[in-house]
This record gives structure tokens, C-alpha cells and sequence, in this order.
């Protein structure tokens, strides 16, 4: 584990590889990048802006997050970056910002970033006892898809806030805030019928300001 001169911490999982590079000194200070080469690590920013500490995804990409907490992974083909509290983002070279809220992961992509809610075992394991988020599984959608009979049933970890919505393409056309009890838990996510087509159902769960996320694709 390490602590940057702006208070940024950083935990390493075994057998990982990261490189640290420090940047020209600007109005008294010096950015580092950390640059994580292999395995996995766990980043707390105490900066809202990101402080002067930033990361990159080996050759690929920047990425971090605002406020507060994430994960990254460079384990497989694709870069992973997971937020566990705050905004993240993903910044390559010469294309605008993309940001992504707290519990989904993004997918780096050599073009692009995918969000999805993987987050691998190993990093959330590095995540320190009392700041994990909310566990958040069984995730099923039951009955005619994209009807008001459909039921979505779920089960948490413990009590949570709940934010429900349903994509189609980047689109959301269904948005609801709920309050999720520990233990099974189901609710009805369509008021009304909606169009033919394929849709991405995103839940979130949030507690003590740390989120987690899952989401399913249907054919309504």
C-alpha cells in the first residue's frame, strides 16, 4: 500500500506491476501517474477533481475517479475499471472524457469503453473491510418482458437505495428510485408496455455512499 503527497491511497495485489511517473512541477506541485502494468489495484482520491494523483491502464488509456474510490484490473484482453464511490472516468489520447457512475465498470476498449457490471473477485478483495458496497445478486426479470406483469427479483446484503432504469441503446426510458430491504426483494420495473426491441435493465444499489450495480439485457 501506498499514500501520495495528496493523500490519494493506493493498494496493490500480489504479484502485480505498477510504475510510478512524476510530471513537471506547476504552481509548487508534481502530478504522478501511476501506471499499472498487470494484476490489480484499489485507489482512494481524496480530491473531488482527482487530486494530482492520476492512473493509467497500461498503454491503453487514463482512467481514475472523482470522490472517491475504484478499482482497476489488467488481468485480461481489456482494461478493467470499476467505481465503488464517486464518478469514474476514461480518458484517451486525443478524444473527449468519458465518464460513468458508481457501481458499473468500464471495459477499455482499444476504441472505446463498454459498461457492464463485472467486477472480478480479486479486485474487490482488495477493497479495505467497511468500504465495500452493498452486495447485490439473484439478479432475474420474470413474466412477458417489457410488460406490467414482469417482476424483477433481486436479492441484497443489506438495506439499500435502489436506482432502477432501462436503456435502449444509450437512451433511458424507464427511471425509478426505490428503497431495497436486506435479504429477497422483487418489484414490478414496467408501468406500461413498452416498444418491441432489445433493452438494458441497469440496478443499483447504494449504501453508506458505496454503489454496486448489475444489469441484464431483454427482447421486450
Amino acid at each position: 500500500e501506498l499514500t501520495t503527497a495528496d493523500g490519494a491511497v493506493v493498494r496493490i495485489g500480489p504479484e502485480s506491476q505498477v510504475v510510478c511517473q512524476a510530471g513537471p512541477f506547476v504552481a509548487g506541485k508534481r502530478a504522478i501517474t501511476i501506471k499499472l502494468i498487470l494484476g490489480e489495484i484499489w485507489a482512494a482520491v481524496s480530491d473531488a477533481l482527482g487530486g494530482d494523483t492520476g492512473f493509467q491502464a497500461g498503454e491503453r488509456a487514463g482512467t481514475g475517479v472523482r470522490g472517491s474510490e475504484f478499482t482497476l484490473d489488467m488481468n485480461g484482453r481489456d482494461p478493467i475499471a470499476h467505481v465503488v464511490e464517486g464518478t469514474g472516468y476514461v480518458q484517451y489520447k486525443g478524444k473527449h472524457e468519458f465518464d460513468y457512475p458508481a457501481g458499473l465498470s468500464a471495459i477499455i476498449g482499444k476504441k472505446g469503453v463498454t459498461l457492464s457490471s463485472r467486477w472480478p473477485a480479486a479486485d474487490r478483495a482488495l477493497v479495505p473491510a467497511g468500504k465495500l458496497p452493498p452486495t447485490l445478486t439473484k439478479v432475474k426479470l420474470h413474466g412477458p418482458k417489457g410488460r406490467p406483469k414482469a417482476k424483477l427479483t433481486f436479492k441484497l446484503g443489506q438495506k439499500s437505495s435502489l436506482q432502477l432504469q432501462v436503456l435502449r441503446g444509450k437512451k433511458v426510458v424507464v427511471k425509478k428510485k426505490l428503497k431495497g430491504r436486506k435479504g429477497a426483494n422483487s418489484v414490478r420495473p414496467f408501468k406500461r408496455k413498452l416498444r418491441k426491441g432489445r433493452y438494458t435493465l441497469r440496478l443499483t444499489a447504494t449504501a453508506n455512499t458505496r454503489s454496486t450495480s448489475a444489469q441484464l439485457s431483454f427482447k421486450a
